[in-house]
């Protein structure tokens, strides 16, 4: 506790000072985004491949399939496995299909920056700006 409060007592005539001086730009939108689809494809890998765990199933000789990662749990059995599809699938609506369908529409932005329809001439720079993270 000691620590925290000297660093504050430190810290904040320090921020003041930067603050006065215009250290702290404002964010714009290109560069906002850019940092978020950056973070976002960062995770993207590792949630698309928990999203198809429980597809990847292998076949026993009586029949049945097991998952692979998880080979107690029958698939299409029902039960846990129907669970595990249910989240997938909803893992997959809310992150992966959003998130491939926003990096398809940012690469074509950036390829075709004149069938947007705004006439900036530092519009190919901005776009550029904002989809860096797909580069």
């Amino acid at each position: 506790i000691i620590v925290i409060f000297c660093g504050t007592k430190v810290a904040a005539p320090l921020v003041q000072s930067c603050r006065a001086k215009t250290c702290f730009k404002a964010w714009d939108m290109d560069g906002t985004l850019n940092t978020a689809g950056q973070v976002l494809q960062a995770l993207f890998i590792g949630v698309a491949a928990i999203v198809v765990v429980p597809l990847q199933c292998y076949e026993h000789p009586n029949g049945l399939k097991s998952m692979l990662q998880y080979p107690e749990v029958l698939c299409f059995e029902g039960g846990d496995h129907s669970v595990l599809l249910a989240f997938g699938f909803v893992i997959a609506i809310i992150f992966v299909i959003p998130f491939f369908a926003y990096c398809v529409y940012g690469t074509w932005r950036v390829v075709n920056p004149k069938a947007s329809g705004q006439g900036r001439e530092d519009h190919g720079k901005n776009l550029v700006r904002r989809y860096r993270f797909l580069l």
